[in-house]
């Protein structure tokens, strides 16, 4: 049997309903103030980063409010497509190619370096280390872990731009490849300048020493120090390696490796070396094709006169006036002379 309706009954529904058309309503308005908020803080934004392109600078959203959705609503249907083309032919057709050229380079250069290692070792071959023995550079290639880990970063991309083509997510992951890889190509930070040296610095993956072969090629020692020579040992192996290297940096390929920048100057050379060590370490020189134009006592004149063409002699007095040298041209047998005086 149901309750009979009565005006107390009928009142306290009125007061139920009221409530909840009051509780609907706060909310209601809550929803609308923050959705306001939301909208308004859109707005302040977009007015702040893109004042040219708002329809209301003044970001009024009372005023401009469906100025904004439009403008929004145009991104979303037409410019941010377009957007989204322009940032695919950018990561696919730029950025991607770009990475991968810069990768080629830094092979290229590690491939320069064995092709003048090579072309020097020729030259060395050429000049007697120790009798019946010669010098050559040996190298060992190996990439830090920073290397290794560029290369699998080109090599994905390279690998998944067909794809980045067609597939958005990919493409995205493209852009975030691309990402890491210029900022820490352009960050200043000490972990940033330690990653480009190592990656574009080729010369940190190679470690380099030297080995002496004897006519039939076998190794008869091994360099990677001087410490266990004598001085004039030391000496010799310094002016061979010495050689080498500015053979390596100055030396023209298309010219049997002759320097392209020849006059070498020398002062007080060999100067702990016997006779033989001198000759052995003069005659590397000439051979790379370097100009010797060398500083030494009178005592080195035999050693010396089979590499040279002209001798200057120097004569230093010390009055009571101070120092004074003078410079005179002198032959060879003049100056074989003096020495013997």
């Amino acid at each position: 049997m149901e309750a009979p309706v009565t005006p107390e009954s009928i009142r306290q529904v009125r007061i139920a309903f009221r409530k909840e058309l009051e509780r609907r309503r706060d909310a209601a308005e809550a929803d609308r103030r923050y959705a306001y908020a939301r909208v308004k803080s859109a707005v302040d934004r977009f007015v702040e980063e893109w004042p040219d392109s708002a329809p209301d600078a003044t970001g009024d959203v009372d005023r401009s409010g469906a100025d904004f959705a439009a403008l929004h609503a145009d991104i979303v249907r037409r410019r941010l497509p377009h957007a989204m083309g322009r940032f695919q032919q950018m990561i696919s057709e730029d950025m991607v190619p770009s990475i991968s050229v810069l990768q080629r380079a830094v092979e290229n250069a590690a491939g320069e370096i064995e092709n003048r290692i090579t072309m020097v070792n020729t030259g060395l071959s050429r000049v007697e280390f120790n009798p019946g023995t010669h010098l050559q550079i040996a190298f060992k290639a190996n990439p830090a872990a920073d290397v290794k880990e560029f290369r699998r970063k080109v090599d994905a991309l390279l690998r998944d731009a067909p794809a980045a083509r067609r597939d958005p997510e990919k493409l995205l992951a493209q852009f975030r490849r691309v990402r890491e890889l210029m900022t820490r190509f352009t960050g200043d930070d000490a972990e940033s300048r330690r990653w480009r040296t190592n990656v574009l610095d080729v010369r940190t993956s190679y470690f380099f020493y030297g080995i002496e072969n004897d006519a039939g090629e076998q190794v008869v020692a091994t360099y990677r120090n001087t410490a266990s020579n004598s001085g004039g040992e030391q000496e010799k192996l310094v002016a061979f390696c010495l050689a080498a290297a500015l053979s390596y940096n100055l030396a023209d390929p298309d010219s049997d490796g002759r320097p392209h920048f020849a006059p070498l100057m020398l002062d007080e050379a060999f100067s702990k070396s016997d006779e033989a060590f001198s000759q052995q370490a003069l005659a590397a020189f000439d051979e790379f094709g370097f100009q010797l134009i060398i500083a030494a006592p009178i005592r080195m004149t035999g050693i010396l006169e089979p590499f040279i063409g002209q001798a200057v002699l120097v004569d230093k007095r010390v009055t009571d006036d101070g120092a004074r040298s003078s410079a005179t041209m002198a032959t060879f047998g003049e100056l074989a002379a003096r020495k013997t005086d």
